[in-house]
């Protein structure tokens, strides 16, 4: 079924949030989902358990970030725009090493590494079945690397990359401080940083119960580290050296592919006894992507969540063409 905006628009609709709590409760129980680990070793656990789902429902290619829309229709095609761009910034600044924070089953650098055959590609990742597919899926192509490593203390050179990027990653780091900190440390001087990932558009100490709730499932069933509001963000990059800062709100363009994954986690809602044997039977942390697949739409059609690009340079020159 093709869903889209004008198909499913009004599962997102505020009164609809009372009944989505109560479905979560009654299968997950809400204080067991908001109770579980917060720490690096339940972010691998989460990708790892997540794995398949990730390739059943949302990617078979690989990717594990969302779609960028912008016809408000979900293609999957629409994976390869966060990569488009920052091969635009690979053209533009003539980087000739790229890393890639947070590289997943290895989908953008793989794309990219193909297409820019002379730019050496670099991908680090936690969770190492994403680094045995990552490896796998890239082992005809001898521009591109992916190591196990914590972007948090990555074991890399100093001043050796052009250009660092992160897709929907930094959202799961614990000191975002600290992670901008080492992406300065190994941008060269005059690089650049790009990143899309999910910010609060609001102080989450503001909503209402049942708000706030919602925000906090989202933030817990995904793994995120720590809820952010692009203030903070912000701050953090001005903070370890980064100037030029940008930010665009990309939110609309993710909304058809997440109500496709809502019409999914509906399905799965709606028949409690069922839902329960499924929970029973499979890893725990994949079918616990149903809570995010029902509350995520909600949550940035009511503007808590939003999906952003950051771009910010290390400070310093750097000459580069222009298109």
């Amino acid at each position: 079924m093709n869903i889209t905006p004008e198909t499913n628009r009004q599962h997102v609709s505020r009164d609809n949030l009372k009944t989505y709590l109560r479905m979560i409760d009654t299968i997950f129980g809400i204080d067991t989902i908001l109770s579980g680990a917060d720490d690096k070793t339940a972010v691998a656990k989460y990708y790892k358990e997540s794995h398949p789902a990730y390739r059943l429902l949302h990617s078979s290619k690989g990717a594990v970030h969302m779609a960028l829309s912008d016809d408000g229709t979900f293609s999957k095609e629409d994976y390869i725009r966060q990569s488009e761009f920052v091969g635009h910034i690979i053209r533009k600044r003539s980087c000739r090493s790229v890393l890639e924070l947070g590289s997943g089953n290895g989908y953008n650098s793989i794309y990219l590494a193909h297409r820019y055959p002379d730019v050496r590609f670099t991908g680090i990742d936690l969770t190492p079945v994403h680094v045995r597919d990552s490896r796998r899926r890239s082992k005809t192509l001898n521009n591109v690397q992916f190591f196990e490593d914590d972007f948090e203390n990555p074991n890399l050179t100093s001043n050796s990359y052009d250009l660092i990027f992160a897709v929907e990653s930094l959202c799961h780091s614990f000191d975002l401080e600290t992670v901008l900190a080492q992406a300065a440390r190994m941008l060269k001087k005059g690089g650049m940083i790009v990143i899309f990932d999910e910010l609060s558009k609001i102080n989450p100490e503001v909503l209402d119960h049942d708000m706030r709730t919602a925000a906090e499932l989202v933030i817990t069933s995904m793994a995120v580290g720590k809820e952010r509001t692009k203030d903070v963000f912000m701050k953090a990059l001005y903070d370890a050296d980064f100037e030029n800062v940008t930010i665009e709100d990309l939110s609309e363009n993710i909304m058809p592919n997440l109500l496709r994954l809502q019409y999914y986690s509906l399905h799965f809602f709606k028949r409690p006894v069922r839902a329960k044997i499924i929970t029973a039977l499979l890893p725990y942390h994949m079918v616990q992507n149903a809570v995010a697949g029902l509350l995520m739409p909600f949550t940035v059609e009511q503007k808590i969540h939003g999906y952003f690009r950051i771009t910010a340079e290390k400070k310093g020159n750097l000459s580069y063409s222009s298109d």
